[in-house]
């Protein structure tokens, strides 16, 4: 009985000693794998949040750009004759960051081609209103507007409209299909790892 209770203290040293081997390799690489998992799920969450806020931007830009041509198509209906120059820098300022931020962003082409091709077609729908539209004021100032002029321009910024409210709906899609990417968030229960204080208070208890 002797030889056997040494026998199994042997055992018992060599286990322990193994045991104690593997887990003084293996708790830094846990400890750099967690490490490292935390970082990738936070660039992730970046990139997502990023990208919403760019398709969040689109829909905004667009809003603005409507307004502009809706604004001034309504003033050349009661008779007032914007300034162009006004017309102009109002397009400047939300018609120009949309194409070269939003429109034309080569995102669309990569992850949702549904979503560029409305993107086109909405920035082509825009454009024309503008394009029109400018050509009014313009004669405006000099020989006033045809009845058929004004109503060519008006169907222009009716088709704009529905273009962007079409692309509207695509963004919003989008927009919840990037959330639905979004890692789970770091749970508020803390996760005893080896050799933690945790793992050690629950290895006491046992």
């Amino acid at each position: 009985m002797a030889d056997t209770g040494a026998l199994y203290g042997l055992i018992g040293a060599v286990v322990g000693a193994v045991l104690g081997a593997v887990a003084m390799v293996s708790v830094p690489v846990l400890e750099r794998w967690w490490r490292r998992s935390d970082t990738e799920a936070e660039r992730t969450r970046q990139a997502v949040d990023t990208e919403i806020a760019r398709l969040t931007s689109l829909r905004v830009t667009g809003r603005h750009w409507i307004d502009v041509l809706k604004r001034a198509e309504q003033d050349l209906a009661a008779g007032r004759v914007p300034a162009l120059d006004t017309f102009d820098a109002e397009i400047k300022a939300v018609g120009v960051p949309a194409i070269d931020a939003h429109y034309l962003h080569p995102l669309f082409a990569q992850h949702s081609p549904a979503t560029q091709q409305a993107a086109a077609h909405a920035f082509d729908r825009l454009e024309e209103a503008t394009q029109l539209l400018r050509r009014d004021l313009l004669g405006s100032v000099a020989q006033g507007i045809s009845r058929e002029r004004a109503l060519e321009a008006s169907l222009a910024v009716a088709r704009a409209e529905h273009a962007r409210d079409q692309l509207n709906e695509q963004l919003l899609d989008q927009i919840a299909r990037i959330q639905q990417t979004l890692p789970d968030p770091p749970s508020s229960v803390a996760v005893s790892r080896p050799g933690s204080p945790e793992r050690a208070r629950s290895n006491r208890g046992h």
